[in-house]
């Protein structure tokens, strides 16, 4: 009974986590993640929790919940739009991040 309420504490802490991130709520999503034993998206979270440009942040938390058009996106109006390049590498999306390259970081390509 214990490892079933576990199991669904768990769960319940996993999906709290990622609304918080939706509402860009990031200390309760640390939280939530922490509680859940998520190890990768605290750390993830504690990476971007010091970002103060709007569209960074946004790029960071849509990549971080696996939306890479919307992060592309955020980056792109961003002050940094050599981000949307590096996620999109990271992705190995080699495309997408040659086609970003040719518009925004020609010596990259």
């Amino acid at each position: 009974m214990a490892r079933v309420a576990n199991r669904f504490s768990a769960q319940y802490f996993e999906v709290l986590g990622k609304q918080c991130l939706k509402f860009i709520e990031l200390g309760l999503a640390e939280i939530a993640f922490q509680e859940c034993k998520n190890v990768g998206m605290v750390y993830s979270i504690k990476s971007i929790k010091n970002e103060t440009e709007k569209n960074v942040l946004m790029g960071h938390v849509a990549g971080i919940l696996f939306k890479p058009d919307l992060a592309q996106d955020m980056f792109l109006r961003s002050s940094k739009p050599e981000l949307a390049l590096d996620m999109r590498m990271d992705l190995q999306d080699w495309f997408a991040a040659l086609k970003l390259a040719k518009q925004i970081a020609p010596e990259r390509e």
